[in-house]
């Protein structure tokens, strides 16, 4: 057997031999010899099981069981949001109802009215446009019923323009109210005193009324490229009367243009570009040289039937009316 200690100890066998040997209460005596006696009511055993749960084998009671507590935290208070409202709605807009206004009674109708006819009857004047590019307007001083002293042809089909074939010496229109030089032969008449449209008619009132008379003049161009031809089997002129001056041996100057030949052909069919007095020929069958050779070649050419180009100076120079 085990050694003990000292101090103030049982042996663990002594509890056990005593438990088995002494009864713990007065109820296990009446356990074993009344048996019968014993009655239990619905839930006695329930409450001896607990009582014995609390109560020591020596009847003494036992401190409570304390059992830990679990406790759950509640979640943090959160207000909740208020309910949710719809913005008020504007009323909507009214309108005022257009009202269309009255309608007027319907007019009489008013007669119609024309003009007198004399307004009716009154020539109608076409004001000239700006001046077009190259033209000149030139004034002269002319005197009341006085002969113009000029012969036209007519520039176009419609008589709307004329040009000057000829100006007498005696021409009003000889020189300007300046004193310069005047119109000259091959110059288109556009407008009278700023109107345009059947120039001859025009120009014989303002003859006729006097004093100063504005005139819009097309010259011809410096330079003119002219070209005519021989009629086969015929003895037909060139019709143009032209001299070589010594002061001048690069140039053949026209003297007179005839009545008849294949010059003044040509300036019937080409009147805003005719070959008039004092032009200059410079040229011959596109070759420029002395004036002797270049009549040689006129003479040629001509005899041959052949086509004859001219290239001429119009007559005036800008030295002597400038443009």
């Amino acid at each position: 057997m085990a050694d003990w200690c000292k101090c103030d100890c049982r042996d663990p066998t002594d509890d056990l031999t005593q438990a088995s040997t002494h009864k713990s209460s007065p109820y296990d005596e009446d356990l074993e010899t009344e048996p019968a006696m014993l009655k239990e009511e619905p839930g006695d055993t329930q409450n001896r099981a607990d009582e014995r749960l609390f109560t020591g084998n020596d009847g003494s009671s036992l401190p409570p069981l304390s059992l830990p507590v679990f406790t759950t935290p509640s979640p943090p208070y959160t207000p909740a949001p208020p309910p949710a409202t719809e913005a008020p709605q504007a009323p909507p807009l009214m309108l005022p109802t257009p009202v269309s206004p009255p309608a007027s009674p319907p007019s009489a109708p008013q007669p119609e009215t024309k003009a007198p006819e004399a307004l009716d009857s009154a020539p109608k004047v076409q004001l000239a446009p700006a001046m077009p590019a190259g033209c000149l307007q030139m004034r002269f001083d002319v005197q009341p019923n006085s002969n113009p002293g000029l012969t036209f042809v007519d520039a176009n089909a419609s008589a709307a323009s004329v040009v000057v074939t000829v100006v007498a010496d005696a021409s009003p229109f000889k020189a300007t109210v300046s004193h310069g030089a005047g119109m000259f032969p091959g110059d288109q008449i556009l407008a009278v005193n700023g109107v345009r449209g059947d120039v001859q008619v025009q120009l014989a009132k303002a003859c006729a009324r006097g004093g100063e008379v504005e005139l819009l003049l097309q010259p011809r161009p410096p330079t003119l490229h002219i070209e005519v031809r021989k009629n086969p089997n015929s003895l037909e002129r060139m019709g143009v009367v032209a001299a070589v001056h010594d002061d001048d041996k690069h140039s053949i100057r026209v003297r007179e243009i005839c009545d008849e030949g294949a010059v003044p052909r040509y300036n019937e069919q080409h009147p805003t570009a005719l070959l008039c007095p004092n032009d200059l020929i410079v040229g011959v069958n596109g070759q420029s040289r002395e004036a002797l050779s270049m009549v040689r070649t006129m003479q040629t050419t001509w005899e041959k039937c052949e086509p004859l180009k001219f290239t001429v100076m119009t007559h005036p120079s800008e030295e002597v009316r400038p443009r």
